[in-house]
């Protein structure tokens, strides 16, 4: 996992904040580049094999191929298509890719960091219905698409699901404290609801098991999970309280937010707990 970048100068704490935590909480950062992983083996031939198998067999599997050797040939609007198509029937990858597409500014660039609202909040539905078909298979990934179990066993699909998640709800109250600081017009106006989702996400993604898929990995990707998701559920009960302080004061402010003293003392505390979680993540094995 890239780690994030430190918090430093008090002036510029949220930006800093914001700037780093694409590639804090963003597993599938492992390396900048391509994060749909194309290789030779995503070819024309493949291509071609692909129509031909589908019309005998639409089996989603065939369908979610079809659309990444798309994408990696560089046929961006078929390969969307077909992977909105695999997604819409349940396909655990092709959703997480749309979450991943959304959360790299509508690339699959792995250098990219989230841009914007929409893009945020389009980013957290894929993740979430990734995490919901998910849950709902007791065996997992025993009862997914019959590709999912390959899949998991190398690329750890679920974990980079459910750690990502209470990170975007992360990425969305930085944005919005740090837009109430510049005096901006906020997009997420109850950061108590965001901070509510960050914990529960971050439960969420505690309570994932360690999978025997992920074989000789599976003690040190339980291991990064287990911390980052900690280290997110902290953070979110810490700040809760120090947030209702937070709106409390501003409300209370004869100058704009970021003149107020009392606003500013509480959003230094708020600052000192984000900075404690980095330090809890920097501890994390990274996973390769």
């Amino acid at each position: 996992m890239r780690l994030g970048r430190g918090v430093c100068r008090k002036a510029m704490k949220l930006a800093v904040l914001f700037v780093g935590i694409s590639f804090l909480f963003s597993p599938n950062a492992v390396a900048a580049g391509d994060a749909l992983g194309c290789n030779s083996n995503y070819n024309l031939e493949m291509y071609n094999e692909l129509h031909q198998l589908i019309k005998k067999d639409s089996n989603i599997a065939l369908v979610y191929n079809l659309a990444k050797t798309a994408l990696c040939l560089g046929k961006a609007n078929e390969g969307m298509s077909h992977l909105q198509k695999a997604s819409d029937s349940g396909h655990i990858v092709a959703t997480y890719l749309l979450g991943v597409y959304y959360e790299r500014n509508q690339t699959f660039n792995s250098s990219e960091v989230t841009n914007g609202f929409e893009n945020l909040n389009n980013a957290i539905h894929y993740y979430k219905k990734a995490a919901q078909i998910i849950e709902s298979l007791s065996n997992y990934p025993r009862g997914a698409t019959r590709d999912m179990e390959y899949i998991e066993s190398r690329s750890h699909t679920s974990y980079y699901v459910f750690r990502t998640l209470p990170g975007l709800y992360f990425e969305g109250y930085a944005i919005a404290i740090e837009d109430i600081t510049k005096g901006q017009r906020v997009s997420y106006t109850d950061t108590l609801e965001v901070l509510d989702k960050i914990r529960l996400t971050s439960i969420m993604c505690l309570e994932r098991p360690a999978l025997s898929v992920w074989k000789e990995k599976r003690d040190i990707i339980y291991e990064a999970q287990q911390i980052g998701c900690r280290a997110l559920l902290s953070f979110a009960e810490g700040v809760y309280p120090l947030e209702q302080k937070r709106i409390q004061r501003i409300q209370s402010c004869k100058v704009p937010p970021r003149d107020c003293s009392e606003h500013k003392e509480v959003l230094n505390q708020i600052y000192a707990l984000a900075n404690n979680m980095f330090a809890q993540m920097k501890s994390a094995p990274r996973i390769q």
